[in-house]
């Protein structure tokens, strides 16, 4: 149950994970492998058979065939059954990793919706100070009527854009029992940051669907190896005939029969070849997904490099075009005859423009996300938005 948080305090990123891992703990599916033990034994198989002839009871035949099993085979189905009762829980691990997916893109969007947030309310500010220009131009002969008819569409706008926000914010903390809380982003990653990590080599990465195929792989040889030792078992059964009673007290009533096989049976060779055949099979099928992989990975870090070039492209451009109109503002505001109107719209012009850096940022924390999953390091469940 999730624990609700009071207004005053404030929510960093480690607090959050924490709290939301510890939420994914209560609901985390129960261990489905089992620690009973099994003993294989050394007689496979018990055959008791009866015949009468003409339900003449002193004519009854019994046969007692016993089939032994072999140490190697032995050997062979442990290792099996072991295999089978240590399988992991691959689904409950994808379960995990999605979930921690979960909390990456949640705290990025409360991220970006913080963001947002400030900066629509420095509009806010400059709106307020524009309204009250207009309201001091009221009697103005050259009153600009479309600037305000545009002006008063930009803050019914604005209004909208920031209750919307603000709703999104108190839902996304809702769903993790916050009720309200002051959010703390000093850690949050910067863009140099995802830069430096992407070019990082990645390591072995534990990948749920290469320990899938390995499991398999690893099955189909064990399977093999059962087959070999039952290849090698030559003793086929031992059997024992009672015949009687006889009114012939010199007729023979017991009888003992030994049952070799050889190696050349059919069906067993046919067993093997499927089994070497899906080995085959896997492993090629491992080479594929590999290279799939890597394949994904390098995209996604490319993406998430142009994506940094974008923000670093803009930046400077953003630097230089605050540069020249911060000169224009101060030439203007020596002008006895300079608008007020016109500095208020330098700030917004700004503002605007860090709202659409905001929306290339949000472009690389995407592509970021994207490489995380690909690449699987999000299953490492660590927090790595910082």
């Amino acid at each position: 149950m999730a624990v609700v948080v009071s207004a005053q305090n404030s929510l960093n990123s480690e607090a959050f994970f924490r709290n939301a891992a510890s939420q994914l703990d209560e609901w985390q599916i129960e261990a489905s492998t089992t620690n009973q033990q099994v003993s294989f034994p050394w007689i496979e198989q018990y055959e008791l058979r009866t015949e009468t002839r003409d339900f003449n009871i002193e004519e009854q035949e019994y046969i007692l065939r016993v089939s032994p099993n072999t140490p190697k085979k032995r050997k062979a189905q442990q290792a099996l059954y072991d295999h089978y009762a240590q399988m992991p829980q691959f689904e409950v691990q994808q379960l995990r990793c999605d979930a921690y997916l979960d909390f990456h893109v949640d705290w990025t969007s409360l991220y970006l919706i913080e963001e947002n947030i400030k900066l629509l309310q420095q509009l806010t500010s400059i709106y307020e100070d524009k309204d009250l220009v207009f309201q001091k131009m009221i009697s103005a002969a050259d009153l600009p009527i479309d600037k305000i008819i545009n002006h008063e569409a930009d803050k019914t706008q604005l209004q909208y854009s920031l209750s919307e926000l603000k709703l999104q914010r108190n839902q996304l903390l809702a769903r993790y029992g916050y009720d309200d809380i002051a959010l703390d982003f000093s850690d949050f990653i910067h863009a140099n940051d995802i830069a430096t990590q992407i070019s990082r080599p990645l390591g072995d990465i534990d990948r749920i669907d290469m320990n899938q195929l390995a499991y398999e792989q690893a099955e189909i040889q064990k399977e093999l190896e059962l087959e070999m030792a039952r290849k090698k078992q030559y003793f086929d059964f031992a059997q024992i005939r009672y015949q009687g009673p006889y009114s012939d007290l010199l007729s023979e009533r017991v009888s003992l029969s030994v049952a070799l096989q050889l190696p050349n049976s059919g069906r067993r060779k046919l067993r093997v070849q499927k089994l070497q055949v899906r080995q085959q099979n896997l492993a090629l099928e491992t080479r594929k997904e590999k290279q799939k992989a890597s394949n994904r990975i390098a995209l996604a870090t490319s993406s998430v490099a142009m994506s940094i070039s974008r923000h670093q492209l803009y930046q400077e451009l953003l630097e230089a075009e605050r540069s020249r109109l911060s000169q224009w503002s101060a030439k203007l505001s020596k002008r006895a005859d300079a608008s007020p109107i016109s500095l208020l719209e330098i700030e917004e012009r700004h503002v605007e423009t860090l709202l659409k850096e905001l929306d290339i940022l949000e472009d690389i924390l995407d592509d970021y996300l994207t490489y995380l999953i690909r690449s699987e390091q999000i299953c490492r469940e660590q927090n790595l938005l910082k």
